[in-house]
């Protein structure tokens, strides 16, 4: 949990919170979920869908999905790629001009591709 909430603490921006602290109650946000989700995925090699934060953005809830999760199996056609501080800087200049309306959107595209693959 210490490792996850460091993360947590960085990404933020802030110097303390609790395991069982809401994500977004602490300030977090659309950009900052999907820089939280690709350093989880660098740091623990697992694909967390952004569904799973929204369902529960506690650092305990996180910890134990990462925990049922193995490395991430990554087929012959996938590759993970790094991405490079201009990489993120690109991304954030991107998403920062999408209206309200089109980050809804595009979350709620996420949260629909997800449920069809959970079932």
């Amino acid at each position: 949990e210490i490792d996850v909430l460091d993360i947590w603490k960085e990404v933020l921006g802030i110097d303390t919170c609790g395991v069982t602290d809401s994500f977004f109650e602490l300030g977090g946000h659309s950009l900052s979920a999907l820089q939280l989700i690709s350093r989880i995925r660098a740091t623990y090699q697992v694909e967390m869908p952004i569904a799973v934060l929204f369902a529960d953005s506690s650092v305990r809830s996180a910890v134990d999905w990462i925990q049922t999760q193995g490395p991430t199996a990554v087929a012959d056609d996938m590759a993970i790629v790094s991405a490079t501080t201009e990489d993120i800087d690109h991304m954030e200049d991107m998403i920062e001009h999408l209206s309200d309306e089109q980050v809804g959107t595009l979350l709620a595209t996420e949260l629909e591709m997800q449920k069809q693959a959970d079932d």
